[in-house]
């Protein structure tokens, strides 16, 4: 339980630059359909990588804070990648049942 409560902090970090960017690859495969979803997969693990960039760059000095607490650099950056790119496809998933 500790664990999970460490990842959602550093989760919460980029959490809303995830948002817009899974909730605009969203509104694109509602407007053009499945036919965009390799198009869409790829831009949102390019921009997942930018912001991979964008904390490893200007944040480094909190992976200390995280890494005194137990959870290493990679474990962080696995355990909340996962987390976004399940929420993902699960919210693409649910709109197309939906739909």
């Amino acid at each position: 339980m500790r664990q999970l409560r460490i990842v959602l902090t550093f989760y919460k970090s980029f959490i809303i630059a995830s948002g817009i960017i899974t909730l605009t690859c969203l509104s694109a495969l509602h407007i053009n359909g499945l036919k965009v979803l390799s198009a869409i997969l790829l831009f949102k693990l390019f921009t997942l990588g930018i912001i991979i960039l964008y904390i490893n760059l200007y944040k480094k000095k909190e992976f200390y804070y995280y890494q005194n607490l137990g959870l290493s650099k990679p474990t962080l950056w696995i355990y909340t990648l996962a987390t976004d790119l399940i929420l993902f496809v699960s919210l693409i998933t649910l709109m197309q049942w939906i739909k």
